[in-house]
């Protein structure tokens, strides 16, 4: 038996299970065949390459099989079981398996709870469609009539909008019910530390509160990724993080040499709340693309600073020059364009240009522009979430088990490969 492994150096937890018996056993039907179809099928997909089919899985095993093994499958197939694992994984010496070590709050273990639960949805309606007309907001197009009922899930549950849901898996007349997707739900939210971290981390209008850490800008280099959680989040994904910001050295530089100072570039919608807020933890001008303060981020409930991998100071430069030419400059209104989760074929998000201007495509945008890609592409669908972002310096890694009466055999597939590094991560 040969068995290929996650790395021992890096710390892994696995976020979903799935018996594929069933369709392995299709698949050993005609496998020659079946990989040839799954090859030419890959070797036309433009997607991102970090969505590794089931049936890619199995091709990849085929093909590390030996002739005498394929043979054992062959003559002894209904004594074939077979599962499919999904992992993440972090270096053993990166900030995260410190901090997953060293703290009661495991970081790596929510964002298992969190990739568990989408995936959870994918398996149950990964390929369905709802009609446009059972949801409750207006889009875009009302030209369109179906919409994938994966976001559709993922959007409502989250946000605890059971009738919707149960309208549409009456619909889809699914064989899950509303209660076991309810109970879905609840383990998303008790696996999350602070139990509720969507309304467990505001505390935007307690100005008395302790930063998460002093003079946060003084250690921070040019172009490093901001990302922090507050009580509104811009993305209904009940994950991490809600927000983000690129950093600009020069304009901390210009500043007093605070944290107070404006100088990292993103963009946030327009607020009532920011009536009477204190300047340090305001933006520059709310409902357009914008400078934040970095007490802004160590002011909330959580915080993380994250780099690309493969950093330099002339590809920082370039991508904070991306972020005051294309955004700051122009001035583009804030426009987080929903529609974008529910539509996979509009995507303005990775445009590289200021239409529908949010904060984390100003940070995927400059980054993108020095040819560092920090879109994990796991949540939100073409959105690029916070989440998304904080989701690239977690490499990713899916492993299937073949175990028959005398023989098994593990084939382990990285499926996605970190671009960045946790920098520095606080939480109260």
């Amino acid at each position: 038996m040969l068995d290929t492994n996650i790395p021992a150096n890096e710390v892994s937890r696995t976020y979903f299970s799935k018996d594929t018996t069933k369709n392995f056993k299709k698949f050993l039907q005609n496998p020659e065949e079946n990989v040839r179809k799954i090859r030419a099928v890959r070797s036309e997909n433009v997607a991102d390459t970090s969505t590794v089919s089931e049936g890619e899985l199995f091709a990849s095993l085929w093909e590390s099989l030996t002739t005498e093994e394929k043979q054992m499958l062959y003559t002894n197939p209904d004594k074939v079981v077979v599962q499919c694992d999904s992992h993440l994984t972090v270096s053993e010496d990166s900030l995260v398996a410190r901090y997953v070590r060293s703290k009661s709050a495991d970081l790596l273990g929510e964002m298992v709870v969190v990739y568990g639960f989408n995936a959870r949805l994918n398996d149950l309606f990964n390929g369905k469609t709802l009609p446009l007309s059972l949801l409750p907001e207006k889009f875009l197009d009302n030209s369109i009539k179906d919409v994938p009922a994966v976001p559709v899930f993922d959007k409502y549950i989250k946000e605890g909008n059971w009738d919707v849901v149960d309208s549409c898996l009456e619909y889809l007349d699914y064989p899950i019910s509303l209660a076991d997707l309810q109970k879905e739900s609840e383990k998303l939210l008790v696996g999350m530390n602070e139990q509720n971290i969507v309304r467990a981390s505001g505390v935007i209008d307690s100005n008395d509160k302790d930063p998460l850490r002093v003079d946060l800008g003084k250690t921070l280099v040019d172009g490093a990724v901001l990302l922090e959680s507050f009580k509104d989040k811009a993305f209904y994904v009940a994950g991490k993080y809600s927000h983000g910001g690129i950093f600009s050295k020069e304009l901390f530089d210009k500043g007093d040499g605070s944290d107070g100072t404006r100088c990292v570039y993103t963009a946030q919608p327009k607020k009532k709340k920011y009536k009477g807020t204190a300047e340090y933890i305001m933006p520059d001008r709310p409902g357009y693309a914008c400078l934040d303060t970095i007490f802004m981020y160590t002011k909330f409930q959580r915080y993380a600073v994250i780099l690309p991998k493969g950093y330099t100071d002339s590809n920082a430069k370039k991508a904070v020059n991306t972020a005051k030419t294309v955004f700051y400059d122009p001035k583009p209104e804030y426009k987080l364009p929903l529609w974008e989760v529910f539509f996979p074929w509009y995507d303005t998000s990775h445009d590289m240009t200021n239409k529908n201007t949010y904060c984390t495509k100003v940070v995927y945008t400059a980054w993108k522009s020095a040819g560092k890609d920090l879109d994990s592409n796991v949540f939100a669908g073409n959105l690029v979430s916070p989440d998304d972002i904080y989701g690239s310096t977690i490499n990713r890694y899916k492993t299937i088990k073949v175990k028959s009466s005398k023989w098994s055999k593990t084939y382990t597939l990285q499926v996605y490969k970190a671009t960045a590094d946790l920098i520095d991560a606080r939480e109260r």
